[in-house]
């Protein structure tokens, strides 16, 4: 089947190529500009656009009559756009060009100072899915059907590059530890944190997506790479979202029903005078089901099995306010506000645990947990701009920031043996995080190179608290670190040449202590971390690209926390963390090359300090896990390749290919390859109806200490577009395929779980757009579908 379909999509593409490759006529075109008196007008960039696209095809200059000309043109219809000292670009004019028009010189009459421009120019047509830039790879979800409907994390998992599990959470070319950013702004935060944030977020209200393989020194050290979320802030409409999606058939004997997400939010823009705000709210409620089968090994038999059945459900709330004061033409003033909560989440679990007598102790049992979780994370900061010239080459930026996160969690296990025997226990666990940050960044422009400058104070404060059996047991961990960071970068282009360099150094000082256990540890250490960035246009189309940064992974506060407890899931599960863990530092160069829409990229990078996890001995009835530092050394090639193979088609591949080599205790050396796949297609239907699919396979991968069977993933989606009315329908899994099992190795003990449900869900998303009764001059607004883009 496979064979058919690419064999199928190869002919249509050669049939098209062919089709395209007749000889085709071509024309002059020539034009003045004018004033309205008549004057000639001198702009520095005058271009040609299909109309159908808005893509330049042609680029020229006026002389010093206003005069301009294009050679070799095709027929067909174009709009005509210029810019002067400004840079901006405008539509002057509709033109159409054929053997009439290609007679006679064109006037096209300006206002006086040469702003005048089309009222509205309207173009059908699909911004692409993807863009590769020079340090990162954007990716557009404005009004994406293949993701509207989903959560942010839930987004992440479908885009390219990317990979998302409950363990290690988000991965970038098969590396953990990326630091997440929204709107450029954030802080370190743990696996539970960022997926916590992300499910609070709904797709619909993101605008795109940046993802830095090789961040520049302007961000901080921490993490593989950086993954920026840039919010909508739609200077034109606002509008209100609602999406209901439910669970169809996760298993044959399971229909799903009572499985659903119901959403509501609105992205709310106003601006008055000097004052502009975006809000985004997003709620939503929802109840899941999850089914797995596990078996644990102690390298010679199974001990144990576990069968676990759990029901969850979950409200969240998200809300972002970010509000810009223009105090002057120079001077500006940015206040943002983030909150972040998850009133309740309440799991019930049933465990059934059989052992195999080894001794009489071993006796099976049965498990009930209850679970109820609460976190709130607020985070808000202002920022001061200035502006030291006209053209916002030189600028000064001082931003002050605050955050803070609280989890508890309150968990009861109630066990019976096959005798009947019950025991309970009681489990509190209290968390926070207060984060305090400054930073001052100056840009600034001296002989020919655009270079930029920063410092960062950042001090974070963690306490995590666990009670057990009504407070008779305490044990309580405190953590402080404080990182004083510094950069510098410059960027250049002459000629085909373009480079960007920079360097950044941070100290980081931290303590913790054990109350209950009188045990601390310091930590001192500085770090630099260089970047570079080489491109080279080898042609008009085609660009070689060389990269290398160096990056650290700080473990995570809780990490460090030698207090054991014991997993939200698993009464026989007990974890604790390592106060001599050490900072994973990774060295990163990548080469890449683009040629028109076909972009490959080869990655080395060499990680020093990976956290893993080993067993320590706790009985054949317990397992405690505990982490440690290791080495990897890992190689990724990306491709990517964009596509219209006609104008009502248009196709995104994505493939990724990893090779990791991976030393664990006992000089346990694991070596493997890896590669994922990804295909979107878009269909233009009609006017107001689109189509998506997407195919996703991911071969079975192997992590620091655990193993993912392969993955098989489609989803489809069909969107209506109607002026102010936005309607999805979309299906995620499909053919009920994406079910992978998972495969724990902890140095003595392995263990295998297997899910008994799939992904498959369907959903359908409903938005209104309306005019806010704002007053800004917004000189455009666009769309990523197929619908409008006015200028």
């Amino acid at each position: 089947m496979k064979k058919i379909y690419i064999s199928t999509l190869l002919l249509i593409v050669l049939c098209y190529n062919l089709a395209n490759s007749q000889p085709k006529k071509s024309y002059v075109y020539k034009g003045n500009l004018r004033s309205q008196s008549g004057n000639s007008i001198t702009i520095n960039v005058i271009g040609l656009h299909r109309a159908v696209d808005s893509v330049l095809t042609k680029g020229s200059l006026t002389d010093s009559l206003g005069a301009f000309v294009f050679n070799n043109v095709a027929p067909g219809n174009y709009l005509l756009s210029y810019s002067m000292s400004d840079k901006t670009r405008r539509f002057c004019k509709k033109v159409t060009i054929d053997s009439i028009s290609s007679s006679k010189i064109d006037t096209i009459y300006l206002e006086n100072d040469g702003t005048s421009e089309l009222k509205e120019v309207r173009v059908r047509a699909r911004k692409p899915f993807l863009d590769r830039q020079i340090d990162r790879l954007v990716i557009d979800l404005r009004d994406n059907p293949l993701t509207t409907g989903n959560s942010a994390y839930e987004a992440l998992g479908k885009l390219p590059g990317l990979s998302v599990d409950p363990i290690n959470g988000i991965r970038l070319n098969g590396a953990n530890g990326v630091l997440i950013l929204i709107d450029g702004q954030g802080n370190r935060q743990s696996n539970n944190e960022i997926n916590t944030l992300l499910n609070n977020l709904r797709a619909e209200n993101i605008d795109k997506i940046e993802i830095f393989s090789n961040p520049p020194v302007r961000f901080d050290a921490q993490g593989t790479g950086v993954i920026n979320i840039i919010l909508k802030k739609d200077k034109a409409l606002s509008d209100f979202h609602s999406t209901y999606s439910q669970r169809i058939h996760p298993s044959e004997k399971v229909n799903g029903q009572g499985m659903y997400l119901l959403s509501l939010g609105t992205n709310f823009n106003y601006a008055f005078n000097k004052l502009k705000t975006n809000t985004v709210v997003d709620y939503s409620h929802s109840t899941d089901n999850v089914s797995a089968d596990s078996t644990y090994y102690n390298g010679i038999s199974y001990y144990r099995t576990n069968y676990r059945y759990s029901e969850s459900s979950t409200t969240r709330l998200f809300i972002n306010n970010k509000s810009t004061y223009d105090l002057t033409k120079k001077d500006g003033l940015i206040f943002n506000i983030r909150f972040s909560n998850v009133p309740l989440t309440s799991n019930k679990t049933l465990n059934f645990d059989y052992f195999k007598n080894n001794h009489p102790n071993d006796q099976n049992s049965s498990t009930n947990i209850s679970n109820e979780l609460k976190t709130k994370n607020l985070e808000y900061y202002i920022n001061y701009t200035h502006k030291f010239d006209k053209d916002g080459k030189s600028n000064l930026n001082v931003l002050i920031l605050r955050g803070q996160q609280k989890l508890t969690a309150l968990s009861e296990y109630t066990t019976i043996d096959e005798n009947e025997n019950i025991s309970r226990l009681d489990q509190d666990r209290e968390y926070s995080v207060d984060i305090n940050a400054a930073k001052i960044d100056y840009s600034f422009t001296a002989k020919g190179y655009d270079s930029e400058m920063g410092f960062k104070q950042t001090y974070i404060r963690n306490r995590e608290e666990y009670l057990y059996n009504n407070n008779l047991q305490t044990q309580v961990f405190n953590f402080k670190e404080k990182i004083t960071a510094f950069y510098f970068s410059s960027r250049r282009s002459w000629k085909q040449w373009s480079t960007q360099f920079g360097i950044r150094g941070e100290y980081t000082s931290s303590f913790g202590e054990v109350l209950s256990e009188d045990t601390t540890t310091k930590r001192n250490y500085i770090n630099f971390f260089p970047s570079f960035i080489i491109q080279r246009n080898l042609s008009k189309n085609m660009k070689l690209n060389i990269s290398y940064s160096k990056r650290i992974n700080r473990p995570f506060y809780g990490d460090f926390n030698p207090v054991r407890y014991i997993n939200a899931n698993d009464v026989y599960y007990t974890r604790g963390g390592n106060s001599l863990l050490s900072v994973q530092i990774i060295n990163k160069i990548e080469g890449s090359i683009s040629y028109k829409n076909i972009y490959l990229a080869l990655g080395l990078q060499h990680r020093n300090g990976v956290r893993a996890l080993y067993t320590e001995a706790g009985g054949d009835r317990q397992l405690i896990t505990i982490p440690y530092n290791t080495i990897s050394r890992d190689i990724y090639l990306s491709t990517s390749y964009n596509y219209s193979i006609a104008p009502w088609w248009q196709v995104n591949f994505n493939s990724n290919i990893y090779s990791y080599y991976l030393t664990l205790l006992d000089n346990d050396v694991r070596q493997t390859t890896s590669f994922d796949f990804t295909t979107n297609q878009a269909f233009k239907i009609s006017s107001k109806l689109n189509a998506d699919f997407s195919i996703r396979y991911a071969s079975p991968f192997i992590a620091e200490y655990y193993k993912i069977s392969s993955v098989f993933n489609v989803n489809a989606a069909i969107r209506y577009n109607a002026n102010k009315i936005f309607v999805v329908l979309g299906v995620d899994d499909l053919l009920g395929t994406n079910r992978p099992r998972w495969f724990y190795d902890y140095n003595i003990l392995t263990i295998q779980t297997i899910p008994q449900f799939n992904q498959r869900q369907v959903r359908i998303s409903l938005a209104y757009k309306f005019k806010s009764g704002n007053k800004f001059q917004a000189k455009s607004k666009s769309s990523n579908d197929f619908g409008e883009i006015r200028y």
